[in-house]
C-alpha cells in the first residue's frame, strides 16, 4: 500500500494533505490543482482499493500507469509547490514495486508493453535464474581488494532486480537487456561504497602509471587520473578486478597488465580497437557496474535540455546508464577524447547517442531529455517558488451557473476598492470665452498715412529726402524731386 507524508497547512491553502492515501477526503488538498494531479491522486487511490486482491502482472501494470504521468508531471512542475511531496510519492512508489518484485519469482509474469513475443518473460527469467552474461551480486568488492574483507550488503540484488523489472517494461530497455545477457563477456553488477570508490580509485592511477612507463624509465609524468563520473557519482563502470581475486587476495599487478595489454578495453584510458573476433563481434573488457546500495528515485538530477531545470532521475535510469558503459566496454568500443558539455565522447554516446541512449530511455519513461553530464543531488536543487503556483478557486456559482446580467459593483469609497466613476460637481469656471475687446491704444500704433510736407529748396534743385519727423533714418540715401 503506498503512503504519502502529511503536509502543514499552507496559508490560503484549506485543509491538512493527509499523504495515508485510503484515508477518505485525505488528498482533497490536491484534487482539483491540475488535471494531472488529479489525475496521480485517483490512479493512487485506485491502487490501494485494490492492490490486496490483484496477482503480481496487474500491480506491476497499475504502478506503472501512475509512475509515467508523475514523471511526466516532475518534468514539467520540478518548481512547483508540491514538488516534495511529489519526489516523496515517486520513492514510495519504487518501494512499493521493490517489495512485489522480492515476491516474484523467475515464472511469475511481469508486465511489459508491445512485447507480443514474450521477451521480457524470457529476459527476466535469465536475470532471475543467473543465466546470460549479466551477474547481480551483493559482496562489497572495494573491501575485498582493499583490506580482503568479504562484506555483504543486504537487500542490493531485490533493488537491482526491481530496477531491471521496470526497465523490461519498454522496448528500449528489453533491447539493452537482451545485449547484455547475450554478450559473451560479462558484466557484473555490485553495490558502489566508499571503498569501492577507493579501490577503483586506486586501480585507474596504477593502470595509468603503468601505460606511462616503457622499457623500464617513465615517459613523462604520470597524467592526472580523473574518474570517469568525477565526483560523488551514484554509479560507477570500469573493467572487472573480481577475477584477478584468488586465494592470495587481489593480484593488482595481473589486472593492471592485462588492462594494460592489448586484449583488453577499460574505459576512457584505452581508445584502441580490438580485432573482431566470434563473427565479427568486438570484444572488450568484462565490466563492472557499481551503484549506490541506497539510492532512491529521487536522490539525483541531471540538467534538463529544455530549459536547465532539474530533471529527475530514478534508480532504473541511473543504473541503465552505466549498463550502456559497460555495454560498449565489454565490446572494445569506448570512445576517448574531450568534450565540452559532456566531459568525454563516451558520455555523449551514452547520454544523447543515436543508439539505445539515456535520452531514448527518458523518451520512453516520461523523463524529459538530457543535456550534458553535470547534475545535482536532491539537497541542492533550487527550492521550489513559494505562491508560483497555486490552488484555482472559481468564483461562486451564481443562478445555478446560468448566465445572468452584470450587476455593476456598489460604491465603497475607501479601503483600495473600485467604485463607481462620479463626475466633479459643476462649479464656475474662473477662465471662459467672451467677445474680443481691442486693446486700449498704445502710444504706437498704425495710423492713416500722412502725406510729407514739401521742403523749400533753392532754385528747385533736387534735395536729400528727409522723412517724416520721429521715423527712424532710411538706411540709405533716396532722391525726391520737388517743385514750387
Amino acid at each position: 500500500m503506498l503512503r504519502m507524508p502529511s503536509r502543514p497547512v499552507l496559508p490560503g491553502r484549506p485543509g491538512i494533505i493527509q499523504r495515508q492515501i485510503v484515508a477518505p477526503g485525505g488528498l482533497g488538498g490536491l484534487s482539483g490543482q491540475s488535471p494531472e494531479l488529479t489525475q496521480i491522486v485517483g490512479l493512487v487511490a485506485r491502487y490501494n482499493r485494490v492492490c490486496a486482491r490483484i496477482p503480481i502482472y496487474q500491480r506491476l501494470q497499475m504502478l506503472s500507469q501512475i509512475r509515467e504521468p508523475l514523471h511526466r508531471w516532475l518534468v514539467a512542475n520540478i518548481q512547483h509547490m508540491d514538488r516534495d511531496i511529489m519526489l516523496d510519492l515517486l520513492n514510495q512508489i519504487r518501494a512499493e514495486h521493490q517489495r512485489i518484485i522480492t515476491t516474484a519469482g523467475a515464472t511469475d509474469q511481469i508486465f511489459a508493453v508491445n512485447d507480443r513475443n514474450g521477451e521480457a518473460q524470457q529476459l527476466w527469467a535469465m536475470l532471475v535464474n543467473g543465466q546470460g552474461s549479466v551477474i547481480i551480486e551483493q559482496t562489497d568488492y572495494g573491501r575485498l581488494i582493499l583490506n580482503g574483507q568479504n562484506v555483504q550488503v543486504g537487500g542490493f540484488r531485490n533493488r537491482v532486480l526491481a530496477s531491471f523489472a521496470t526497465l523490461l517494461e519498454t522496448p528500449e530497455g528489453r533491447k539493452l537487456i537482451r545485449k547484455l545477457l547475450n554478450h559473451p563477456v560479462t558484466v557484473r553488477i555490485v553495490p558502489l561504497t566508499n571503498q569501492t570508490r577507493q579501490a577503483m580509485t586506486m586501480l585507474q592511477q596504477q593502470v595509468a602509471q603503468r601505460r606511462n612507463t616503457g622499457n623500464g624509465f617513465r615517459i613523462g609524468p604520470p597524467p592526472p587520473v580523473v574518474p570517469q563520473h568525477a565526483g560523488l557519482s551514484p554509479g560507477v563502470t570500469f573493467a572487472d578486478p573480481v577475477p584477478f581475486i584468488g586465494n592470495g587476495g587481489f593480484n593488482l599487478d595481473a589486472y593492471v597488465s592485462a588492462v594494460v595489454g592489448t586484449k583488453a578495453n577499460i574505459d576512457l584510458h584505452n581508445g584502441g580497437t580490438l580485432p573482431p573476433l566470434n563473427g565479427g563481434v568486438l570484444l572488450g573488457s568484462a565490466a563492472i557496474v557499481a551503484v549506490e546500495p541506497n539510492l532512491d528515485d529521487a536522490d539525483i538530477f541531471a540538467v534538463n535540455a529544455q530549459g536547465g531545470g532539474p530533471l529527475t532521475t530514478p534508480l532504473f535510469l541511473t543504473l541503465a546508464h552505466e549498463l550502456l558503459h559497460a555495454k560498449r566496454m565489454t565490446r572494445g568500443r569506448s570512445r576517448v577524447g574531450h568534450d565540452q558539455h559532456y566531459d568525454n565522447l563516451e558520455e555523449r554516446r551514452a547520454i544523447a547517442g543515436p543508439n539505445t541512449s539515456e535520452n531514448l530511455l527518458r523518451t520512453a519513461y516520461g523523463l524529459g531529455t538530457r543535456f550534458g553530464h553535470g547534475g545535482a543531488l536532491r539537497n541542492q536543487i533550487p527550492p521550489p517558488f513559494g505562491g508560483q503556483l497555486v490552488l484555482y478557486q472559481p468564483p461562486p456559482m451564481v443562478g445555478g451557473g446560468q448566465l445572468v446580467p452584470y450587476q455593476p459593483p456598489q460604491q465603497n469609497i475607501g479601503g483600495g476598492q473600485l467604485v463607481l466613476y462620479r463626475p466633479p460637481v459643476q462649479a464656475p469656471q474662473s477662465m471662459a470665452l467672451v467677445p474680443y475687446r481691442p486693446p486700449p491704444q498704445q502710444n504706437m500704433a498704425l495710423l492713416p498715412y500722412q502725406q510729407p510736407q514739401l521742403q523749400p529748396g533753392p532754385n528747385n534743385a533736387l534735395v536729400l529726402y528727409r522723412g517724416p519727423p520721429n521715423r527712424p533714418r532710411v538706411p540709405r540715401p533716396m532722391l525726391a524731386l520737388t517743385w514750387k
